[in-house]
């Protein structure tokens, strides 16, 4: 019988166990296979041996770092790890210096090191999500496991189903990470010492609080006055407390979107919200939305929150002034009306430029307008009328603010010779942009530095 060819390469014969019964079955046909099998395993470990060193030295130097190392070697380097026996070449402190540099090869060692209970505590300890790839039997140990939730609470997901029901286990995770709370058991979800803790920590571990504790005043209020998002993990009845809802909303405005339909039409709620967040203005009842005070306090946090006013408010000047002072592009929901409006897109194209994209018309041909623009923002140049985009003296400020505006100005000014060359002189930085205009533009730029060049 043949048996040149029947061998893979170690990594892959000797790992997998569906192969040892095939393999079985050929010892009973041929023993001298066994032999052979042998010499093919003490050749690889021979050219592990003769690598080792310089493996080694070319990974554990002080100078070395993980992008000093080549693909292919990191990849030689995780196969001798974990096949078996080569794992074995490598001694702890080799394996701490290795990991020191490349802390993904750990999943590589071998049962030597991942069972390890001395060399696991130290990885933990470091990286408590190291837990993963400890032995069963270290997920199971509590020294191992409580060294990895005091350094990362999450890590109480890889600990053994009896270790993630032991209190003092857990209590150390959620306080370190009170999202932990998701892997500790039934049980201790429904402690409120264990909750209480966790939502201390992370308002948001509510969501993994039993039923009864989502409803316990006590415990929604540790965890609304950490994280006002835990509202929405609350209990209906409690989603309905004035007092609850209050705490939420001054953490995070934004919780008004899971108080109960009451008190978002309460006013002393909802001006709470919208004065930590303007954004709250969206979750406000109908009546709210169209109350000028609320709406008012809402725009000055953020301007763009217009677009939740009623539509009256969007044609209210007072109102619609003082959101485009706080955000220039609110004027894009803005009444048509108002956008016409002198008084209301001057402030607006102050603040942003760009928001001369939303004036009328007219307004986009008004010379005071689009210089107050230009001056913002070069690139409101794209947004002028067709007459002044051709205006030396509109396009010229315009392209020394930004020189990619050059693209919006006329052709007849992008291609005159005299005018690129000023503007070269009054905005070099269109020696960099060139390449990103138009190309018709771009080698007339070119022509023209090349020129000065010479």
């Amino acid at each position: 019988m043949n048996n040149e060819n029947i061998f893979e390469p170690v990594e892959e014969s000797c790992v997998k166990e569906y192969e040892l019964v095939h393999f079985a079955s050929m010892l009973e046909e041929d023993p001298s296979i066994f032999d052979d099998w042998m010499n093919s395993l003490h050749q690889e470990a021979l050219i592990f041996d003769e690598r080792r060193d310089e493996i080694l030295e070319r990974i554990l130097t002080e100078d070395q770092d993980e992008q000093d190392v080549s693909w292919q070697e990191q990849e030689e380097i995780r196969r001798y790890l974990g096949i078996e026996p080569f794992g074995y070449f490598i001694n702890e402190k080799e394996a701490e210096l290795i990991l020191k540099r490349f802390p993904g090869f750990l999943p590589n060692l071998s049962e030597k090191f991942l069972g390890n209970k001395e060399f696991m505590i130290e990885r933990v300890k470091e990286n408590g999500m190291d837990l993963e790839y400890a032995s069963k039997e270290l997920q199971d140990d509590r020294e191992v496991v409580m060294q990895a939730v005091r350094q990362d609470g999450w890590a109480l997901k890889y600990a053994s189903n009896e270790l993630q029901g032991d209190r003092q286990v857990v209590m150390q995770a959620v306080e370190q990470n009170g999202g932990a709370l998701q892997y500790a058991s039934e049980e201790l979800r429904s402690d409120s010492e264990v909750v209480m803790q966790a939502v201390k920590q992370n308002g948001l571990a509510l969501e993994y609080a039993s039923e009864e504790l989502q409803g316990d005043r006590q415990v929604v209020m540790q965890a609304v006055e950490q994280n006002g998002w835990a509202l929405g993990y609350a209990s209906e009845e409690l989603r309905s407390d004035s007092e609850v809802v209050m705490q939420a909303v001054k953490q995070n405005g934004l919780a008004l979107e899971y108080a109960s339909e009451e008190l978002q039409g309460d006013r002393q709620v909802v001006m709470q919200a919208v004065e930590q967040n303007g954004w709250a203005l969206g979750y406000a009842s109908e009546e709210l939305q169209c109350d000028k005070v609320v709406v008012i306090q809402a725009v000055k946090q953020d301007g763009w929150t217009l677009e939740y006013a009623s539509t009256e408010l969007r044609g209210d000047r007072e109102v619609v002034i003082q959101a485009v002072e706080q955000n220039g592009l609110a004027l894009g929901v803005v009444s048509k009306e108002l956008r016409g409006d002198r008084q209301v897109v001057i402030p607006a194209v102050r603040q942003d430029g760009c928001a001369l994209e939303y004036a009328s018309k007219e307004l986009q041909g008004d010379r005071q307008v689009v210089m107050q623009a230009i001056e913002q923002s070069g690139l409101a140049l794209g947004f002028v009328s067709k007459e002044l985009r051709g205006d030396r003296q509109v396009v010229i400020p315009a392209v020394k603010q930004d020189a990619r505006a050059l693209e919006y100005a006329s052709k007849e000014l992008q291609e005159d010779f005299g005018f690129l060359s000023d503007i070269l002189e009054l905005n070099p930085t269109l020696r960099k942009y060139r390449k990103f205009l138009p190309e018709h533009i771009s080698k007339k730029v070119e022509e023209i530095v090349n020129q000065i060049k010479k």
